[in-house]
């Protein structure tokens, strides 16, 4: 991510659309081939295989993966981290994303729980991911997407940036990010069990998160380019 915003400047918005776009593809194709990997090899051999697979995606994106700027190698430095959240545009950005991935994720690992709780069969539900994912690919693809949040944190954190901190600042956004991503689902999951697993709560809780993600997301839109 940090490599291609060196590419683009105008159309950076656009780039990292044709970027999510290829990341919901995966989400069509990859349950697909661990659901028929775990009923061909069992559960153990599907996890070792997937792990293998991203290996080599991740060997081969960092082979052919190349910035404009050279790097610089620079020696570590604390504040260099700190400084993005002490800025209010980036702190909002911050809050409104973390709001909004502890609830992005919760609809994503029970709906599978729920459609079976209504009779779907098995089989049928382990298709749900994908099908979710390739509904976000048709909405990337038509241009709806735009303003999605999950791509908005990665366009907001550009303009208040100089073009050799935007790693920095990613880096130290996304880390802040994979907590909200790690804790909201095992949320989710004591919040439904407490409501003897009727999905109420989660709802309730999911619905909350994410209003208050996008509500926060327009105030940091507000202070860097104002209400237009």
């Amino acid at each position: 991510m940090s490599s291609m915003t060196t590419w683009f400047f105008k159309k950076r918005g656009v780039a990292f659309e044709i970027v999510a776009a290829g990341s919901s593809l995966e989400g069509v194709v990859f349950p697909i081939i661990v659901v028929r990997l775990v009923r061909e090899v069992g559960f153990r051999w599907s996890i070792r295989m997937s792990a293998l697979l991203i290996l080599a995606l991740l060997i081969l994106t960092n082979l052919t993966i190349k910035s404009r700027l050279a790097p610089k190698p620079r020696p570590f430095n604390l504040p260099h981290f700190i400084t993005p959240l002490q800025e209010l545009p980036s702190l909002i950005t911050t809050v409104a994303a973390f709001l909004f991935f502890l609830g992005v994720f919760v609809p994503i690992n029970f709906i599978q729980l729920q459609a079976m709780e209504h009779e779907m069969s098995k089989r049928v539900a382990a298709y749900l991911i994908p099908i979710l994912n390739a509904a976000s690919v048709f909405v990337v693809l038509y241009g709806f997407g735009s303003g999605t949040l999950v791509n908005a944190t990665r366009t907001q954190v550009a303009p208040n940036s100089n073009i050799e901190e935007i790693g920095i600042r990613t880096g130290v956004l996304f880390a802040i990010l994979a907590l909200a991503g790690l804790v909201g689902n095992p949320i989710g999951g004591v919040i439904d069990a407490r409501g003897n697993g009727r999905f109420r709560g989660l709802k309730k809780f999911c619905g909350v998160m994410l209003m208050a993600g996008s509500t926060m997301c327009i105030f940091a839109k507000a202070t860097l380019w104002g209400l237009k």
